[in-house]
Protein backbone atom coordinates (compact mmCIF):
# COMPACT_ATOMS: atom_id res chain seq x y z
CA UNK A 1 0.00 0.00 0.00
CA UNK A 2 1.30 3.53 -0.83
CA UNK A 3 0.01 6.81 0.36
CA UNK A 4 1.35 10.17 0.44
CA UNK A 5 -0.79 12.86 2.48
CA UNK A 6 -0.39 17.04 2.49
CA UNK A 7 -2.64 19.09 4.93
CA UNK A 8 -2.87 22.27 5.26
CA UNK A 9 -4.84 23.53 8.63
CA UNK A 10 -6.70 27.17 9.31
CA UNK A 11 -8.21 27.89 12.45
CA UNK A 12 -11.97 26.44 11.63
CA UNK A 13 -10.76 24.78 8.40
CA UNK A 14 -8.30 21.90 7.38
CA UNK A 15 -7.73 19.99 4.47
CA UNK A 16 -6.27 17.24 3.42
CA UNK A 17 -5.04 15.08 0.70
CA UNK A 18 -3.40 11.91 -0.33
CA UNK A 19 -2.55 9.34 -2.91
CA UNK A 20 -3.41 6.31 -1.68
CA UNK A 21 -3.09 2.69 -3.73
CA UNK A 22 -2.81 -0.91 -3.29
CA UNK A 23 -2.15 -3.73 -5.51
CA UNK A 24 -2.77 -7.20 -4.44
CA UNK A 25 -1.61 -10.53 -6.20
CA UNK A 26 -2.07 -14.23 -6.03
CA UNK A 27 -5.79 -14.01 -5.25
CA UNK A 28 -8.28 -17.26 -6.73
CA UNK A 29 -9.50 -16.86 -9.69
CA UNK A 30 -12.00 -19.41 -11.75
CA UNK A 31 -12.03 -20.10 -15.42
CA UNK A 32 -13.93 -22.96 -17.36
CA UNK A 33 -12.13 -25.58 -18.32
CA UNK A 34 -13.28 -28.10 -21.82
CA UNK A 35 -15.34 -25.71 -23.13
CA UNK A 36 -16.50 -26.37 -26.40
CA UNK A 37 -14.59 -24.98 -29.15
CA UNK A 38 -16.04 -21.75 -30.43
CA UNK A 39 -16.04 -23.15 -34.11
CA UNK A 40 -16.22 -26.81 -34.52
CA UNK A 41 -18.26 -27.33 -31.53
CA UNK A 42 -16.03 -29.70 -30.44
CA UNK A 43 -14.29 -30.43 -26.73
CA UNK A 44 -10.72 -30.45 -26.09
CA UNK A 45 -11.33 -33.61 -24.43
CA UNK A 46 -14.86 -35.60 -25.72
CA UNK A 47 -14.35 -38.09 -22.19
CA UNK A 48 -15.04 -35.37 -19.94
CA UNK A 49 -17.31 -32.24 -19.22
CA UNK A 50 -16.32 -28.98 -18.33
CA UNK A 51 -15.61 -27.28 -14.73
CA UNK A 52 -14.24 -24.57 -12.90
CA UNK A 53 -10.52 -24.01 -13.19
CA UNK A 54 -9.10 -21.72 -9.92
CA UNK A 55 -6.01 -20.22 -10.03
CA UNK A 56 -3.80 -17.89 -8.14
CA UNK A 57 -4.06 -15.70 -11.05
CA UNK A 58 -6.30 -12.82 -9.81
CA UNK A 59 -4.59 -9.64 -9.19
CA UNK A 60 -6.07 -5.99 -8.54
CA UNK A 61 -4.97 -2.57 -8.41
CA UNK A 62 -6.73 0.56 -6.63
CA UNK A 63 -4.91 4.25 -7.31
CA UNK A 64 -6.72 7.13 -5.96
CA UNK A 65 -6.58 10.67 -5.28
CA UNK A 66 -8.29 11.43 -1.73
CA UNK A 67 -9.06 14.82 -0.95
CA UNK A 68 -11.44 16.04 2.27
CA UNK A 69 -12.12 19.88 3.21
CA UNK A 70 -13.26 19.77 7.31
CA UNK A 71 -14.90 22.85 8.81
CA UNK A 72 -14.88 22.44 12.95
CA UNK A 73 -17.80 23.88 15.12
CA UNK A 74 -17.91 27.83 14.48
CA UNK A 75 -20.24 30.37 13.86
CA UNK A 76 -22.94 27.64 14.49
CA UNK A 77 -21.91 25.69 11.24
CA UNK A 78 -19.62 22.51 10.99
CA UNK A 79 -19.32 20.27 7.71
CA UNK A 80 -17.19 17.68 5.84
CA UNK A 81 -16.39 17.42 2.22
CA UNK A 82 -14.61 14.40 0.73
CA UNK A 83 -13.57 14.05 -3.23
CA UNK A 84 -12.19 11.11 -4.40
CA UNK A 85 -10.88 9.81 -7.75
CA UNK A 86 -9.79 6.69 -7.94
CA UNK A 87 -10.01 3.33 -10.45
CA UNK A 88 -9.80 -0.45 -9.54
CA UNK A 89 -8.79 -2.98 -11.81
CA UNK A 90 -8.52 -6.65 -11.76
CA UNK A 91 -9.90 -9.82 -13.28
CA UNK A 92 -13.40 -10.65 -13.29
CA UNK A 93 -14.46 -8.31 -10.65
CA UNK A 94 -11.67 -8.41 -8.67
CA UNK A 95 -13.98 -10.95 -5.88
CA UNK A 96 -11.45 -12.63 -4.11
CA UNK A 97 -13.44 -15.40 -3.52
CA UNK A 98 -13.19 -16.88 -7.42
CA UNK A 99 -16.55 -16.28 -8.02
CA UNK A 100 -17.84 -18.31 -5.61
CA UNK A 101 -19.47 -15.03 -3.35
CA UNK A 102 -19.16 -11.53 -3.70
CA UNK A 103 -19.23 -9.19 -6.61
CA UNK A 104 -17.47 -11.49 -9.17
CA UNK A 105 -18.80 -11.06 -13.07
CA UNK A 106 -17.98 -14.64 -14.04
CA UNK A 107 -15.47 -16.38 -16.06
CA UNK A 108 -13.00 -14.65 -18.67
CA UNK A 109 -14.26 -15.28 -22.72
CA UNK A 110 -10.93 -17.56 -23.18
CA UNK A 111 -9.37 -20.57 -20.58
CA UNK A 112 -5.65 -19.60 -22.32
CA UNK A 113 -5.93 -15.95 -22.71
CA UNK A 114 -7.53 -13.87 -19.68
CA UNK A 115 -5.47 -10.52 -20.05
CA UNK A 116 -8.18 -8.65 -22.62
CA UNK A 117 -10.32 -9.50 -19.86
CA UNK A 118 -8.90 -6.99 -17.24
CA UNK A 119 -11.18 -4.11 -16.37
CA UNK A 120 -12.80 -1.85 -13.62
CA UNK A 121 -13.49 -3.76 -10.39
CA UNK A 122 -16.94 -4.49 -9.40
CA UNK A 123 -18.14 -1.05 -7.43
CA UNK A 124 -15.44 0.72 -9.53
CA UNK A 125 -16.59 4.63 -9.38
CA UNK A 126 -14.31 7.02 -11.12
CA UNK A 127 -15.88 9.86 -8.63
CA UNK A 128 -17.20 10.32 -5.91
CA UNK A 129 -18.09 13.36 -3.24
CA UNK A 130 -19.94 13.34 -0.49
CA UNK A 131 -20.59 16.55 1.91
CA UNK A 132 -22.04 16.89 4.97
CA UNK A 133 -23.20 19.38 7.24
CA UNK A 134 -25.16 20.81 10.52
CA UNK A 135 -25.93 23.86 10.65
CA UNK A 136 -28.08 25.69 14.06
CA UNK A 137 -30.46 28.26 13.28
CA UNK A 138 -31.06 31.12 15.10
CA UNK A 139 -32.33 30.88 19.08
CA UNK A 140 -34.25 33.75 18.73
CA UNK A 141 -33.13 34.28 22.20
CA UNK A 142 -34.60 38.27 22.36
CA UNK A 143 -37.85 37.22 21.05
CA UNK A 144 -41.13 36.57 22.98
CA UNK A 145 -41.53 32.93 24.65
CA UNK A 146 -44.37 31.03 22.08
CA UNK A 147 -42.05 32.90 19.39
CA UNK A 148 -38.61 31.44 20.46
CA UNK A 149 -40.38 27.99 21.65
CA UNK A 150 -41.91 27.68 18.12
CA UNK A 151 -39.36 28.90 15.73
CA UNK A 152 -36.20 29.81 17.68
CA UNK A 153 -33.32 26.64 18.37
CA UNK A 154 -34.06 24.24 15.05
CA UNK A 155 -30.87 22.83 13.52
CA UNK A 156 -30.69 21.99 9.76
CA UNK A 157 -28.59 19.22 8.44
CA UNK A 158 -27.60 16.96 5.71
CA UNK A 159 -25.74 14.73 3.24
CA UNK A 160 -25.18 15.24 0.03
CA UNK A 161 -24.10 12.35 -2.73
CA UNK A 162 -23.12 12.02 -6.21
CA UNK A 163 -20.92 9.67 -8.17
CA UNK A 164 -20.20 8.85 -11.51
CA UNK A 165 -22.22 5.43 -12.75
CA UNK A 166 -20.37 2.35 -12.51
CA UNK A 167 -18.76 -0.47 -15.19
CA UNK A 168 -21.32 -2.47 -17.09
CA UNK A 169 -20.44 -5.55 -18.13
CA UNK A 170 -22.26 -6.28 -21.52
CA UNK A 171 -22.63 -9.49 -22.62
CA UNK A 172 -23.60 -12.54 -25.34
CA UNK A 173 -25.64 -15.35 -25.27
CA UNK A 174 -23.33 -18.94 -25.58
CA UNK A 175 -20.39 -19.37 -23.59
CA UNK A 176 -18.69 -16.34 -21.58
CA UNK A 177 -18.72 -13.60 -24.56
CA UNK A 178 -19.02 -10.42 -25.37
CA UNK A 179 -20.31 -8.49 -28.38
CA UNK A 180 -18.51 -5.98 -30.43
CA UNK A 181 -18.40 -2.69 -30.39
CA UNK A 182 -18.35 -1.15 -34.19
CA UNK A 183 -18.15 2.94 -33.37
CA UNK A 184 -20.11 5.57 -32.14
CA UNK A 185 -21.25 6.65 -29.16
CA UNK A 186 -22.15 3.84 -26.74
CA UNK A 187 -24.76 5.64 -24.64
CA UNK A 188 -27.57 7.04 -26.10
CA UNK A 189 -27.68 10.80 -25.86
CA UNK A 190 -31.76 10.82 -25.34
CA UNK A 191 -31.78 8.64 -22.92
CA UNK A 192 -33.31 10.49 -20.43
CA UNK A 193 -36.62 10.82 -22.32
CA UNK A 194 -36.83 7.65 -23.95
CA UNK A 195 -35.15 5.31 -21.23
CA UNK A 196 -33.13 3.66 -24.18
CA UNK A 197 -29.68 4.28 -22.56
CA UNK A 198 -27.50 2.11 -24.41
CA UNK A 199 -27.39 2.42 -28.17
CA UNK A 200 -27.89 -0.36 -29.73
CA UNK A 201 -25.90 0.52 -33.48
CA UNK A 202 -22.98 0.86 -31.42
CA UNK A 203 -22.49 -2.89 -30.94
CA UNK A 204 -23.05 -5.94 -33.01
CA UNK A 205 -23.47 -9.62 -32.37
CA UNK A 206 -20.32 -11.90 -32.88
CA UNK A 207 -21.78 -14.57 -35.89
CA UNK A 208 -22.88 -17.91 -33.96
CA UNK A 209 -20.95 -21.42 -35.26
CA UNK A 210 -22.69 -24.69 -35.32
CA UNK A 211 -22.99 -24.95 -31.50
CA UNK A 212 -24.94 -21.28 -31.46
CA UNK A 213 -21.84 -20.10 -29.45
CA UNK A 214 -20.15 -16.55 -31.07
CA UNK A 215 -17.50 -18.49 -33.21
CA UNK A 216 -14.31 -15.49 -31.39
CA UNK A 217 -14.72 -13.21 -28.27
CA UNK A 218 -16.03 -9.76 -28.93
CA UNK A 219 -13.43 -6.78 -29.19
CA UNK A 220 -15.95 -4.85 -26.32
CA UNK A 221 -13.87 -4.53 -23.10
CA UNK A 222 -15.08 -5.14 -19.59
CA UNK A 223 -16.96 -2.43 -18.45
CA UNK A 224 -15.89 -0.09 -21.24
CA UNK A 225 -18.94 1.34 -20.76
CA UNK A 226 -20.18 3.04 -17.55
CA UNK A 227 -23.97 3.57 -16.60
CA UNK A 228 -25.68 6.30 -15.37
CA UNK A 229 -24.51 8.77 -12.40
CA UNK A 230 -26.05 9.07 -9.26
CA UNK A 231 -26.66 11.89 -6.78
CA UNK A 232 -28.82 12.60 -4.18
CA UNK A 233 -29.58 14.56 -0.96
CA UNK A 234 -31.53 13.78 2.74
CA UNK A 235 -32.23 16.64 5.30
CA UNK A 236 -33.11 16.64 8.75
CA UNK A 237 -34.63 19.52 10.93
CA UNK A 238 -34.28 18.75 14.85
CA UNK A 239 -35.18 20.85 17.46
CA UNK A 240 -34.46 19.86 21.15
CA UNK A 241 -36.40 21.23 24.26
CA UNK A 242 -36.44 21.03 28.13
CA UNK A 243 -39.73 21.04 29.36
CA UNK A 244 -38.23 19.65 33.09
CA UNK A 245 -34.99 19.61 34.46
CA UNK A 246 -35.05 15.50 33.43
CA UNK A 247 -37.65 15.89 30.81
CA UNK A 248 -36.73 16.59 27.63
CA UNK A 249 -38.53 16.36 24.23
CA UNK A 250 -36.93 15.98 20.44
CA UNK A 251 -38.85 16.90 17.51
CA UNK A 252 -37.43 15.83 14.16
CA UNK A 253 -38.14 15.74 10.58
CA UNK A 254 -36.14 13.61 7.51
CA UNK A 255 -36.14 14.62 4.03
CA UNK A 256 -34.82 11.24 2.28
CA UNK A 257 -33.89 11.89 -1.32
CA UNK A 258 -35.21 15.50 -0.36
CA UNK A 259 -35.19 17.06 -3.54
CA UNK A 260 -37.01 14.08 -5.03
CA UNK A 261 -34.31 13.22 -7.60
CA UNK A 262 -34.88 9.84 -8.83
CA UNK A 263 -31.69 8.57 -11.46
CA UNK A 264 -32.74 5.77 -13.35
CA UNK A 265 -30.78 2.31 -12.95
CA UNK A 266 -30.61 -1.30 -13.94
CA UNK A 267 -29.23 -1.30 -17.67
CA UNK A 268 -30.37 -4.29 -19.77
CA UNK A 269 -27.16 -5.52 -20.47
CA UNK A 270 -27.37 -8.53 -22.12
CA UNK A 271 -26.72 -7.68 -26.14
CA UNK A 272 -29.57 -10.62 -27.57
CA UNK A 273 -32.34 -9.23 -25.49
CA UNK A 274 -34.97 -7.01 -27.05
CA UNK A 275 -34.88 -5.15 -23.90
CA UNK A 276 -30.87 -3.87 -24.75
CA UNK A 277 -29.81 -0.92 -23.45
CA UNK A 278 -33.29 -0.09 -21.59
CA UNK A 279 -33.51 1.07 -18.12
CA UNK A 280 -35.63 -0.67 -16.13
CA UNK A 281 -35.47 0.84 -12.34
CA UNK A 282 -34.83 3.77 -10.39
CA UNK A 283 -33.97 4.70 -7.12
CA UNK A 284 -36.54 5.41 -4.04
CA UNK A 285 -38.80 8.97 -4.31
CA UNK A 286 -38.58 11.16 -1.44
CA UNK A 287 -39.78 10.19 1.85
CA UNK A 288 -40.67 12.04 4.64
CA UNK A 289 -40.55 10.54 8.05
CA UNK A 290 -42.02 12.60 11.09
CA UNK A 291 -40.91 11.70 14.72
CA UNK A 292 -40.66 13.02 18.15
CA UNK A 293 -38.86 11.26 21.72
CA UNK A 294 -39.42 11.82 25.16
CA UNK A 295 -36.82 11.29 27.41
CA UNK A 296 -36.01 11.41 31.15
Amino acid sequence: MRERVSSTTRPSLMIESAFVGNRGVKFRMYRTFNQPDRVTDQRPNPNMGQGNYVCSCQTTTYTSWQTSLRKRYSKKLTFDAHYTWGKALSYTGGDTGAGFSGDSFGAVQEFFNYRPDRGPSAGDTTHRFTADWVYDLPGLSSAVAPVRYILGGWQLSGIFTARSGGALLITQSGLTSRPDYVGGNPVNPNWKNDFQYLNRSAFALVPLGPGRNPIRPGNLGVGAVRGPAFQGVDFALAKDMRLRERLNLQLRADAFNGLNYTPLSGVTTGANSANFGLLTSNTAARQIQLNARLSF
